[in-house]
């Protein structure tokens, strides 16, 4: 219960608090929830990076086309 903050174990009481912990604690010895949890956590691991590879991606084609001697910025066409 010390993960809680005080504000929720004052808000509940600490029994309530108590019985929650322990069925979130039980819940998480049931194996389809945990197969769930894991493919909640993996789509949003792999969100996140292909969002990270985005913005890479992003800024590496952006400076590439601020260069002086691209075709682009001169008005030339490939």
């Amino acid at each position: 219960m010390g993960i809680l903050p005080d504000i929720v174990v004052e808000i509940l009481g600490a029994n309530r608090c108590r019985l929650s912990w322990s069925l979130v604690l039980e819940s998480l010895q049931q194996p389809l929830i945990n197969r769930h949890l894991i493919y909640c956590l993996w789509d949003i691991i792999l969100e996140f990076l292909d969002l990270s590879a985005s913005i890479e991606e992003s800024a590496i084609t952006t400076s590439a086309s601020d260069t002086p001697g691209n075709p682009k910025r001169m008005g030339v066409s490939p």
